[in-house]
């Protein structure tokens, strides 16, 4: 249950940055945006380890 809460997370987070990874061709933001993505992503694996 708790791993597949992380890998769906995990999976969306991977979605965000192919997403900002193609609008960087516009903008040079993704690097940034992926980041707090990830920094996100780690906060919610911490948050569900706590609960455990």
């Amino acid at each position: 249950m708790v791993v597949t809460a992380i890998d769906r997370s995990k999976a969306d987070w991977q979605q965000r940055c192919i997403l900002t990874d193609n609008i960087d061709k516009i903008f040079t933001r993704s690097v940034t945006l992926c980041n707090l993505d990830l920094l996100e992503y780690l906060v919610q694996i911490a948050k569900v380890y706590n609960e455990t």
